[in-house]
Parts: structure tokens; sequence; C-alpha cells
């Protein structure tokens, strides 16, 4: 199964399936038409690990929903076309039929079939149903389907967490350096790509300094999904989701409408969470076995204070010096809100 779909909270995603149709229950599933690849497949490939019968097929423009299905089924053509005919056909065991490409004209023909089918089986017991998952990608389909004893609605909005993002961004970012750099990058493509694994991989095929300094990158990606600065915020396009349980707008959008504050934000978040931790440990490691005087606790000291003690400080080397002003300005900086640079990060300056 694809790489993506084995994340955390994906497979919790197609875990919902599994229950679903152990109910006997048919699921409309939306998603976004941008970011959330091959969910027909996923979901075929899981549920035939979980030994479920599953066809995943693409409806033609002029092909009625009972026609497509009963020629699924090897419907003899001698007798009448009916949905009692499909329910005759998957009485000795439950099908599922997995149903991708829908255009917004043709849902219409779906959804009446699907509230007529749900009404028809809620009687029967769940492993005789016929049970269709219709995948429902990007903006325009109207809703109109309720929930009930054989029907299920769902919506993928919120699948991703920053855990599934930053494993994600760890397994495709490729280049090298240091351990600690490398952890900055990957840290902010997972902030810079939240929900959206296309803009996942795109960002971790892209040299460091170009993540590090995003705004171009990020327009190029936006241009390439035919998104321009007037582009609404909308979930099932992609350009807005909720990601750690907000509702976020995609920074790609963000960049094309020249929000530098937003973007800056979520590099300074992946910085923070990098480098304060990193400080942290530098400044207990600097700390331990220097003494200073009987009565200077140096390990409840903060940087600042540390280096106010240590600047003028004979039994201090030069060179521990210049690793606490490295500390203290690194520190200063992101408590600021202020972003390290790319050239900053990336030049050996700081030692990482």
């Amino acid at each position: 199964m694809h790489l993506f779909w084995n994340m955390p909270g994906p497979t919790r995603f197609l875990q919902r399936f599994r229950d679903e149709t152990a109910q006997g229950k048919s699921v409309v599933v939306r998603c976004p038409r941008v970011g959330l690849s091959n969910a027909g497949e996923a979901i075929r490939d899981y549920l035939r690990d979980c030994d479920h019968s599953c066809d995943l097929v693409e409806p033609t423009d002029g092909e009625l929903p009972l026609q497509l299905l009963l020629r699924l089924v090897s419907f003899n053509a001698c007798g009448l076309p009916t949905i009692d005919a499909l329910l005759n056909s998957c009485e000795r065991g439950g099908r599922v039929f997995i149903i991708e490409g829908l255009k917004p004209m043709n849902w219409p023909a779906w959804k009446n079939f699907l509230a007529t089918l749900n009404h028809r089986v809620r009687q029967r017991p769940a492993e005789s149903r016929p049970i269709l998952i219709a995948v429902l990608r990007g903006p325009g389909f109207e809703d109109g389907l309720s929930e009930d004893v054989a029907l299920s609605l769902r919506d993928s909005d919120g699948v991703v967490s920053q855990t599934d993002a930053l494993c994600l961004a760890d397994l495709l970012y490729r280049p090298g350096g240091s351990a600690l750099v490398r952890r900055i990058v990957v840290s902010a493509i997972a902030g810079l790509a939240m929900w959206d694994y296309e803009l996942l991989r795109y960002l971790a095929g892209l040299p460091p300094s170009t993540i590090l300094e995003p705004m171009t990158a990020l327009k190029t990606y936006a241009h390439q999904k035919g998104w321009t600065e007037t582009t609404p915020e909308n979930v099932w396009e992609g350009t807005s989701g909720r990601f750690e349980g907000r509702s976020l707008l995609s920074p790609a959008l963000s960049a094309l409408r020249e929000d530098q504050q937003t973007i800056q934000r979520i590099l300074w978040r992946a910085q923070v969470g990098v480098l304060l931790p990193w400080v942290e440990e530098e400044r207990l490691l600097f700390v331990d076995g220097l003494r200073l005087g009987k009565d200077l606790d140096l390990e409840m000291m903060e940087t600042g204070e540390l280096w106010a003690e240590c600047c003028n400080h004979p039994i201090v080397s030069r060179n521990q010096k210049d690793r606490l002003a490295t500390l203290r300005y690194i520190r200063n900086e992101l408590a600021h809100r202020r972003c390290l640079s790319a050239q900053q990060i990336l030049s050996g300056r700081f030692r990482f």
C-alpha cells in the first residue's frame, strides 16, 4: 500500500471503512481535489486485506448506477434490470463496490440511487447487503443524503496529523547535513505541507535552502494546481483544511497572497520545536563541571544570565564564550519570534 496510507492517521481513516462494511453500511466519503491521493485504491487494498471482495470502478458519463453495478455482478441480460436483481446477485455474500472518479454532474443520479438502495436493504442482514463506497473528490457535490442504518457519511478533513506529516517528511527528505539541520528542515516541510501529501512530496525533493526560504516554491506549487490569489478557501479544493484541531489556510495559497507573516510563523514554529530543546541541552552540557563560585547555581541560569556571569570570567575559555554567545543569540531570536535564516542554519556558523 502507498506510503501515505501506512501512517497512523490515514490508517485509522481506512479502519473506519472496515468497521462500516462489517455493519453492512454503504459510505459516501468526501476528499479534497488536492492533497489526498489514491483514496479509492487505498480503501480497496485495505478491505481486500480484510478479506472483502472489492471492485474499484470509475463510471462513464452515460452509465446509470444500476446498469454499472449489474454489469459488475454479471447480471443475466434476460432478466429485468432492477434493484431486486442486484440484491439477489449479492445475497450469498456482500460485495463492496468502490466508485471513484464521480463528477458533480453525475452525482445526483448516484445520490438518488444510494438513497433508494439504503431504503431497500435496511431490513436485510448486514452480510447480504451490496455495499457502495462513493469517493467524491473536490468541490461541487451537493449534499442531500442523511446517515441511516445502512448508510454513513464520512470526510477526510483532519485525517493527517502533525505526527503523520513529520514521519512522511523524514522518510521522503533525502539530502544529508547534520542531524540537527535535517530535523529543522524536516520540521519545516511538515509545517508547510500540513495535510497536503502532494505538497509534502514536492517540498521534500527541493534543496534545503529552498525549503527554509519557501515563498517561491510554494507559489510554484500553487500555480501547478491552478490556484490564484483569488482562489477561495475551500476544504474540498484543498486550499484549506483541519490540521492539529484547527481550520487553516494552505501555506501555498498564503504564499500566493504574499502573506509572509504566516509563512514565517510556520518556519519559526518548526525552528522552535527543534532548536529550543537543543539550546537547553547544550546549556546543561556547558555548565556541567563548570564552577564559577560556591554560591552560583549555574544549572538554574538561563543563557542570558550565564553569559553575564561568564563573559569576563578568566576560567571560561574563548571557545566556551563563543559557544555560549551562539546559544544566547539563538534563544533570543526565537524568543522574539524571529527565524534564523537559511544561510545561518546551513552555513555551519552555529556548528549544529
